[in-house]
């Protein structure tokens, strides 16, 4: 993969940079906007990794923890 980031879930600030994947450690919902504004959110997500197109991890929705981002 790319580069890796621990995005932390907002609901009001970008990432740094946008990811093309995250990685859960811990099972839970993920929420997230896409580059073009979209809202997005998953039911409950074992640990894995999932592609996803995402400027801002949501904190609303989102409970999976020990996330990666992938530049």
């Amino acid at each position: 993969m790319g580069e890796d980031t621990a995005p932390t879930p907002s609901d009001n600030a970008d990432l740094p940079d946008a990811i093309r994947a995250v990685t859960v450690g811990g099972a839970g919902t993920l929420a997230w906007r896409g580059p073009g504004g979209g809202i997005n959110q998953t039911s409950v997500l074992p640990a894995g990794t999932y592609a996803i197109n995402a400027d801002r991890i949501l904190a609303t929705g989102t409970t999976a923890t020990d996330l990666t981002g992938w530049v």
